[in-house]
Parts: structure tokens; C-alpha cells; sequence
């Protein structure tokens, strides 16, 4: 073997163990999201929560998201072919999707419980940076 095969060779090991040792990967950087949705102070139960990576704010990817459990909490999975738990790292729009509609007045029709804003990734007011690692991400909406 040559000197400079030797040389090459060498340095492709020594790159292989960095990119074990330091989490080179092709998966994008999660943070682990979980958190509380409510509506005007009191637990939002039964509703999706999306987060899309923010485009504008040079976020790409595929979006995450969650069920909320009767006490309005959630725990964020993104949707990737491994379906890891998390979020992109970076800013997303985030969106609230009303699963458990109400009826307002007896026989009336069912309808969301938080405004539909929420549901819009043109119109919702939620924006978030999700960092790298874990975190606590809580949500207020409004009727």
C-alpha cells in the first residue's frame, strides 16, 4: 500500500469516528417538545397541535405534531419515516385544530372551541423557535 493510500485511508477512519463521536447524521436536528395548550386559563383536551416549520423564517421540513390528553398536555412527533419524537429545530407556525367541537346551544351545530385562526397557518398568531434539546412549549388560545 502506498503512502498516500495509507494517508487517505487513515483520514476516512479518523472522519467515521468524529461522525459517531459527534452525531454526524442525514436527520435534522430535533428539540424535544412538550407542553400545555389552554383556553382562557383551563385545559384544552382533544385538540391537534402542528407545528410547520416557518418557510419565512428559513425553516424547512416536515411539520410535527401531537394530541392533547384531558389535562391539555402534548408531546410533540415529527413526521419523518422514523416518526421521532420532537420538532425541527428553528421558527414554526403553529397551529390548533379543534378535534372535540361543542355544541353552544342545545340541538344547535357543533362547533370549535377556540376561534378558527388557529387552524390557519396563514392567520395563526402562534409562532415558536423550537432549540435544540428539550423544552417546555405552553399555548394560550382564545375563544
Amino acid at each position: 500500500m502506498s503512502y498516500r493510500m495509507g494517508t487517505t485511508l487513515v483520514a476516512c477512519i479518523a472522519m467515521c469516528f468524529v461522525c459517531g463521536a459527534t452525531g454526524c447524521s442525514s436527520k435534522p436536528p430535533l428539540g424535544e417538545v412538550a407542553g400545555k395548550v389552554t383556553l382562557n386559563g383551563q385545559p384544552l383536551a382533544g385538540v391537534s397541535v402542528i407545528f410547520l416549520p416557518d418557510p419565512e423564517q428559513g425553516n424547512q421540513g416536515e411539520r410535527s405534531t401531537a394530541l392533547t390528553d384531558e389535562n391539555g398536555n402534548y408531546t410533540l412527533t415529527h413526521e419523518s419515516a422514523a416518526a421521532r419524537q420532537g420538532a425541527l429545530a428553528g421558527w414554526h407556525r403553529v397551529l390548533i385544530e379543534d378535534t372535540a367541537v361543542e355544541n353552544r346551544e342545545p340541538g344547535g351545530p357543533k362547533v370549535p372551541r377556540c376561534s378558527s385562526r388557529y387552524a390557519s397557518a396563514a392567520d395563526t398568531p402562534l409562532k415558536f423557535k423550537v432549540l435544540p434539546g428539550a423544552q417546555s412549549i405552553d399555548i394560550a388560545v382564545e375563544p
